[in-house]
């Protein structure tokens, strides 16, 4: 199969961006409106919360850029000689960076909160996230080479100049950012897999089947992000036009990732009541915990339990258990407490 004529890529590739912002926005608002929903006011939730707005707001800056470089490619040059295919061979131009920008943006706040969730999730451990983090520098570093590769691009260069010097730094980032991805929910996808062998250890619970629901929402939403940047760089090594394509589906799929996996832990956790049996010196105790409908409870609300009260988080999760004993009406109870542990 042929290569595709840029200007033709450039209009496929804006159509299929918009489609996938849209999907964004719908996912989005959802997304903020379960974290708006939470009373606890924690540092993971203001976190959570500016990382989503400022993820929806460079996908909005990136989707006009590509809207302002199409009107200019098709209206503004279309009498002039090359039209629109000369307008986006030319890479030094304001939007052009404007563009870059968004895009490498969004992916370093995405891998930057996949190396925060990872630190949570093992305890704050810096030994955790040595390896990510390397990843996370090494992004960060090659998106700065990548803008200044396109800010100092002279205007009289041709194309394949300019990818000549490009291949120097953009298979760099989308490498790096492949593999903090993969790392990080491989590394969240391990923890949660210890917690629930630590849960079935000491209980037998439908929730765990949770766990692992959680379990499989990071594989997928980081495959789903992989497979979209594989498809980017290995269209880019090739040199083909695709990869115009390719490249305009990042940003919406970066914002569709990051903001499933708030919607779907937080719909595993709370769709059903769950039913526990631990197991106790005095014999085995049953309880049962519902989750709130309550949209502003969502994420942290106190579940009512039976002999029990429970007390669960989606971002993040902490499961309580609480075991009252009753020696009389005049020893009162005495209260034990267990925390499984904490996951964001």
């Amino acid at each position: 199969m042929g290569d595709i004529a840029a200007d033709k890529a450039e209009l496929i590739g804006f159509f299929v961006e918009t489609l996938l912002y849209g999907i964004f926005v719908s996912v989005f608002h959802q997304s903020l409106r379960i974290v708006l929903g939470k009373r606890s006011g924690s540092d993971h939730s203001r976190l959570l919360l500016l990382t989503s707005i400022a993820i929806f707001l460079a996908a909005t800056g990136h989707l006009i850029v590509r809207l302002l470089r199409a009107l200019e490619a098709f209206v503004d040059h279309k009498n002039r000689s090359g039209g629109a295919v000369t307008y986006y061979a030319n890479l030094h131009t304001a939007l052009e960076v404007c563009q870059a920008s968004f895009q490498t943006v969004m992916c370093i706040l995405g891998d930057a909160m996949a190396v925060y969730r990872v630190f949570v999730v093992y305890n704050r451990s810096p030994i955790a996230i040595f390896i990510p983090f390397l990843c996370l520098l090494g992004n960060i570093v090659t998106t700065v080479g990548t803008i200044v590769v396109i800010g100092q691009s002279s205007s009289s260069e041709a194309t394949p100049f300019y990818f000549h010097k490009l291949e120097m730094w953009l298979p760099a980032f989308l490498s790096f950012t492949f593999c903090t991805s993969i790392i990080c929910s491989g590394l969240i996808a391990t923890r949660i897999w210890y917690i629930t062998e630590r849960i079935t250890e000491f209980s037998e619970t439908k929730g765990r089947g949770k766990m692992r629901s959680v379990q499989r929402i990071f594989i997928e939403s980081a495959a789903m992000y992989a497979v979209a940047m594989l498809i980017y760089l290995s269209t880019y090594l090739a040199k083909t036009n695709y990869s115009i394509i390719a490249g305009d589906t990042i940003s919406p799929i970066i914002g569709i990732a990051f903001s499933l996996i708030t919607i779907r832990v937080n719909d595993t956790f709370y769709s059903a009541p769950t039913t526990f049996t631990l197991a106790t010196q005095s014999g085995p105790l049953a309880f049962r915990a519902t989750g709130q409908s309550n949209n502003r409870s969502a994420l942290s609300g106190v579940h009512s339990v039976e002999q029990s009260d429970i007390q669960m988080k989606t971002m993040p999760l902490s499961i309580n258990v609480h075991h009252s004993t009753e020696h009389g009406s005049d020893q009162g109870s005495e209260q034990k407490t267990r925390t499984f542990d904490q996951l964001s």
